[in-house]
């Protein structure tokens, strides 16, 4: 999602998030991270990622600094970060969604 105060122009505020799931390929486990410019100026952003190594492509991806949750602006809720999901664990998991509702 992205939002813009004045649509024609840099000045006022600009905000982006992202939603969706941890499931995704190229995963950071950055879901509800955000951005927000003032007037073209950056206020509150994401640090982004570091430069990629094989580590990156690994089953080790998530000891990367840059693929947690807590440093992409997030919370960490009672001292728990965003946890990776596979995307065969979230087919999973709506499965059953789709079993209980019926």
């Amino acid at each position: 999602m992205a939002a813009r105060e004045n649509p024609a122009s840099e000045e006022g505020f600009f905000l982006a998030c992202k939603g969706g799931h941890n499931a995704e390929s190229h995963n950071h486990n950055d879901i509800g991270s955000f951005i927000v410019y003032c007037d073209g100026m950056p206020i509150l952003i994401n640090p982004g990622v570091e430069f990629y190594t094989a580590k990156t492509f690994s089953a080790a991806r998530y000891e990367i600094w840059t693929m947690q949750s807590s440093y992409h602006n997030l919370p960490e809720i009672n001292g728990f970060m965003q946890k990776e999901e596979t995307i065969r664990k979230r087919a999973f998991v709506m499965k059953l969604r789709r079993k209980r509702s019926d």
